[in-house]
């Protein structure tokens, strides 16, 4: 058997992180290192690791369902192992820890340890997450993919440091005033990749604390709140245009017809097409020429 891995998806890309769903099987034993931080997490399989760090030495430990396996970035280290595992491999921009740790009022630098069996539900869960969505490119969305890679830098930070107590941010709702500020940015730029960075930019606030801010006043995540945003216009432009369902979707900031139709679903309960005829009572047969 050849020593390597073998891709099982596309590789998911964004600015902050990127996600690799892959089988490996008897890595070469070669000590190397990253420019980010690497996340390994296992899916399915077991092995035998025989893993090495030049600040945490040599271990040797049975990794299974759920482990996870550290290597920060610039950190030498290698890994080897008798069996096959199925794993998400997520790989961490250092930017976005350093400005989670700034956000938090920690040091910029603290230190990631490097770890083969590390344990966390909610790291599992995102990795979860992100493997069950990667025939749909997960990361496709820039607010999606930071708003994950924020999460995970928090995780990383609680669980990988010496810090024994990672700060709480504020949890106070966004103000009326704010919240118009924030859907007036949306409404102009829905057509575009909007990010937690430039939400949270437009109200000073770092793109942690909004998040949360966010949350405590609408019970959804930025991702959740600004896709709310893009439905309920291509409601009204399903209604008031005979603009192409194609075009509708593009024009409200979604990457492909696909993409818009089931998270359209998935919120109205209706395709757009369905939802077109039934507001504008046009029978099934009559489609066609309204879209």
């Amino acid at each position: 058997m050849p020593l390597g891995t073998l891709p099982l998806a596309d590789a998911a890309q964004s600015l902050w992180l990127e996600v690799k769903h892959e089988r490996a099987f008897r890595p070469a034993h070669l000590r190397h290192r990253h420019e980010f931080h690497q996340i390994g997490v296992c899916l399915k399989g077991g092995a035998n690791l025989a893993w090495w760090n030049e600040d945490a030495g040599f271990r040797k430990v049975l990794a299974g369902h759920r482990n996870i396996v550290v290597n920060p970035a610039e950190a030498s280290h290698s890994i080897d192992w008798t069996g096959s595992l199925e794993r998400i491999m997520l790989e961490l921009n250092c930017a976005v820890v350093r400005r989670i740790a700034g956000e938090l009022g920690l040091r910029d630098d603290i230190s990631l340890h490097g770890t083969p069996s590390g344990r966390d539900d909610t790291i599992w869960h995102l990795a979860f997450m992100l493997y069950r969505d990667t025939e749909a490119n997960p990361l496709a969305s820039a607010l999606y993919a930071e708003s994950v890679a924020n999460l995970l830098a928090v995780r990383l930070l609680k669980q990988f440091t010496d810090i024994k107590t990672v700060p709480t941010l504020s949890v106070s709702p966004l103000t009326s005033k704010q919240m118009a500020i924030v859907d007036e940015y949306i409404h102009t730029y829905l057509g575009e990749d909007i990010d937690v960075s430039r939400l949270a930019g437009v109200l000073n606030l770092g793109p942690l604390q909004f998040s949360r801010r966010l949350k405590a006043r609408t019970d959804m995540s930025p991702h959740q709140y600004v896709t709310n945003k893009r439905i309920n216009r291509a409601c009204e432009l399903l209604v008031a245009t005979r603009q192409s369902i194609v075009d509708i979707g593009l024009e409200v900031g979604f990457s492909g017809q696909s993409h818009f139709a089931a998270r359209f679903k998935q919120i109205v309960g209706a395709t757009p097409r369905e939802y077109r005829n039934i507001k504008n009572g046009t029978r099934s047969g009559d489609e066609g020429r309204a879209n």
